[in-house]
């Protein structure tokens, strides 16, 4: 009360069909807002959040917004924009000094984000503390650093989503285990495991954050083929580093 700024606003043509969707409970308290845009005809739904996290925000209402931003990840596009305050991390370097900070960092890194945002975004500040997050590499483009807005004292990020086309197929997959690397699957699974403490997203929340860390490290190490068919698709490499590392 009494406090200037904080709060998030999200603008859609009306041209677009959108929804908002609820990752969290209807008592959380983090200031984020998830909107689903629903495909058109050969394109594929895309999930828009955006989020500001006052400067002081303690750790519950950071543990909040990692569960919203995980059950957010069961769509496959995703793009999560805002003024999220983490001074001391560096993209480049990614390395950070505050335990919040470093915290911030590994959840994003096991969630296969990449951070598209790579100048300094406020006046007076060396890093960005607005940022653009993308589940992959090719979804943001054309990322610019604009001007101040009025009397603000931060810069305006300009870019564009590039919405994908969903391309229909009735041919039948299937895993390709004889393919599969499963050194690094055991790494991908075990690496977000490992720091997961359990209770502290709740029964649902921690399900399907088990279930999206197997499907990710699986999409990564496991390539799928035609059944009958005789070629097989490799998988995908590794993640692209995050920043301009």
């Amino acid at each position: 009360m009494g406090r200037k700024g904080g709060g998030v606003a999200l603008y859609i043509k009306e041209q677009y069909t959108s929804l908002t969707s609820r990752m969290g409970s209807e008592e959380g308290l983090a200031k984020v807002l998830w909107v689903r845009i629903q495909r058109r005809q050969g394109e594929r739904d895309l999930t828009v959040g955006v989020y500001y996290r006052p400067p002081n925000q303690g750790e519950e209402l950071d543990h909040e917004f990692s569960g919203q931003l995980a059950k957010a990840l069961k769509a496959r596009d995703v793009v999560v924009m805002g003024d999220l305050n983490y001074p001391d991390i560096c993209w480049e370097e990614q390395s950070a000094r505050s335990e919040g900070s470093r915290r911030f960092l590994a959840k994003i890194q096991d969630l296969h984000l990449t951070q598209e945002v790579h100048s300094h975004t406020k006046r007076n500040a060396l890093l960005a503390l607005a940022l653009a997050l993308a589940t992959s590499d090719d979804l943001v483009r054309g990322l610019q650093v604009l001007d101040y807005l009025g009397d603000s004292d931060h810069h305006l990020l300009e870019f564009t989503i590039q919405r994908r086309v969903s391309r229909a197929c009735n041919k039948t997959v299937a895993l390709d285990f004889k393919r599969a690397n499963f050194n690094e699957l055991r790494r991908l699974v075990g690496e977000p495991l490992g720091s997961w403490r359990v209770g502290e997203l709740g029964a649902q929340d921690e399900w399907s954050f088990l279930k999206e860390t197997i499907l990710r490290a699986q999409g990564v190490t496991i390539p799928v083929r035609i059944k009958g068919g005789k070629s097989a698709q490799k998988p995908p490499g590794s993640p692209r580093a995050f920043g301009n590392a």
